[in-house]
Formats: structure tokens, sequence, C-alpha cells
């Protein structure tokens, strides 16, 4: 055992081990005897985060103050909520050397909390605005046919329920009713959805059909028209369409193709 880089002697290896390291310097664990004594006698109070009709909106905060003295505190900010007098500062008071519970009533904002929500939409209908924020400050965005991923849903007190779009970048957009978009995958799955094995032989009927290289629509130069390949793989895009990853017979990978542009041969 060293203490400070010195050899020393004391306690048992256990406690050792658990305060301090192998140079003899305290590790964190030895702060908790600090924490521990009390300059005099306490109180600890747990606050109850509640709405107006006394249900927990927020996990329970826990405060140490000694008796007989306050303790200036700040209130957690969270989405959704706001204390009811507005204030983030609480003072408390410690009364007697026990536990106590004492209620913070927070008042639900009209948008009320985000709800995870995590799917990418299609804008379908026109005649839903955008707003910048929910003062009702519109939006000169375009969205109108267009992808965006909605990270959370609002079930606001004007009874509609509206989505935050953001781009595939993660930059916010705005907020829209829920009844202007179609939804469409979850964002975190890829757009052409899960690879399932297929295992075909398919032969390549029609020239209308692009091969594409990969997902993101990037087109491949190679002519497929009338030739055979192994389809190894089907996808179920969420636009709509189902496609085939086609391979030669030595296995090398040739592109993605729509199944309608295919017909299976034996």
């Amino acid at each position: 055992m060293y203490y400070k880089g010195k050899a020393a002697w004391g306690g048992t290896s256990w406690d050792n081990q658990a305060l301090f390291d192998i140079n003899g310097y305290p590790l964190q664990s030895l702060k908790f005897y600090k924490d521990s004594v009390s300059k005099g006698k306490e109180q600890i109070i747990a606050l109850k985060i509640v709405d107006k009709n006394g249900k927990e909106v927020y996990p329970t905060q826990y405060v140490k103050v000694e008796v007989g003295k306050t303790r200036k505190i700040t209130l957690p900010k969270f989405s959704g909520y706001y204390p009811s007098n507005k204030n983030y500062q609480l003072t408390v008071k410690g009364v007697k050397e026990e536990n106590a519970t004492q209620n913070v009533v927070y008042t639900r904002t009209a948008a009320g909390p985000a709800i995870s929500y995590n799917y990418r939409v299609k804008v379908t209908k026109k005649n839903y605005k955008l707003y910048k924020n929910f003062k009702w400050k519109k939006s000169k965005t375009k969205v109108y046919k267009k992808t965006y991923v909605a990270k959370y849903r609002y079930d606001h007190k004007n009874g509609n329920k509206y989505l935050a779009l953001y781009t595939k970048g993660g930059k916010f957009v705005g907020y829209i009713n829920k009844k202007a978009v179609k939804r469409l995958g979850s964002a975190t799955q890829p757009e052409q959805g899960k690879a399932y094995t297929y295992g075909k032989r398919v032969k390549i009927k029609s020239k209308k059909y692009k091969l594409y290289k990969n997902f993101k629509w990037k087109k491949s130069k190679t002519k497929v028209y009338k030739k055979t390949y192994v389809a190894k793989y089907r996808y179920k895009h969420e636009n709509g369409n189902k496609y085939l990853a086609l391979y030669t017979k030595s296995g090398k990978f040739v592109g993605y193709i729509n199944t309608k542009a295919a017909k299976v041969v034996k």
C-alpha cells in the first residue's frame, strides 16, 4: 500500500481498492465520507413535478437542506411544461430532520410535450399550412409532395396533432398537421426496406426500367435488356415499388431494377 507515493500500512485490501488507487491517491469514492458528514440536522425533500391534476410529469427531484435554513434551487426545464408561476427558481426550507414531499405544479403548454415519432413522411395535401412555431408563424418553405423525417408529434390542445418535420440532414423545417402527410417507413430503417432472399433466375424483358447502382438512384450504364441474371434479393421500397438485386452467375453485383422489368426463368 502506498500513500501519496510513499509506502504505508492501514485498512484492508478491499478498503484500499475501493478508496485509493495503486499509488495511494484517493479515488472519487472517498468523497462519499465527506458528503455524508452533516454540518447539522438535515431534511431531504422530494420535489414532485406534477400537473394541475397532481399527475407526475417529470422525475422526482431530491433536495437536501439543513434544518432551519433555506436553499435556492433551479427547477428542471423540459418539453411541454413550465412552472405555473413561470419562475424556475424555488426556495426550499428545512423544517425538521425527516424526509418530506413537496409538489411543484407545472402548466402544460398548448402544444404539449414532444412525443418521439421518427417516421419518414410525404406531404400529400396542399391545404395545410407549415408553421415555424406554435405561435402560428407561417413558413414559406414549399413542402408539398416532398419527403421528410417527422421526429416528433405534438397533441395540441386545439384537438389537432402536429408533426415536427426535418430534412434527412437533420435541419428543422417546420410543424404541420398530421393529416397533411402520408406515413412511410421508420426513419431508423433504409427507404428500400429489408432485403428479402429471392434467389431466382430472371430475364430482363423491358427497356423502360432503369438499372441503379444504389438506392440513391445513381444510374448504371450496364446494358441488361434481354440478359439473364440471378436475383438474389427483393426489396419493397416505401415509394410503392419492388426492386430486385441482380447478380451475374459468378456472383458479381450488377444493380437494382424494378421487378416489373424482369421475368422469372428456369
